[in-house]
């Protein structure tokens, strides 16, 4: 929950952080109004220009997620990035780390 909330107080498009009990997290569900959870980047259907701006963004929050909110996300993949209304959304960041930790390569 956390690391959520850092991201979403920097403006990353992330799940918004609803309650957290014990080891259960509730945050906001990214997906249609029929109850269709949106695609990972991986299932995704995207356009080449699509393609681009997306890779744009993604770099961009990735710079602010190290920067801003001092964390690397340490399974960042095609899977853990959603993409919702147009956007690219984090996900599962509970793995995340903090930007100095000894493992991460800069």
């Amino acid at each position: 929950m956390r690391n959520l909330k850092r991201l979403v107080s920097a403006g990353i498009r992330c799940p918004d952080p609803v309650e957290v009990r014990e080891n259960v997290l509730v945050m906001t569900f990214l997906g249609d109004k029929e109850g269709w959870a949106s695609p990972r980047l991986k299932d995704a259907q995207l356009s080449a220009a699509e393609s681009v701006e997306l890779y744009v963004e993604l770099i961009l929050a990735v710079r602010k997620m190290f920067h801003q909110c001092k964390l690397a996300h340490a399974d960042l993949s095609e899977y853990n990035i959603l993409f919702h209304e147009g956007h690219l959304w984090i996900i599962d960041v509970s793995q995340s780390v903090e930007h100095d930790h000894p493992s991460i390569c800069v």
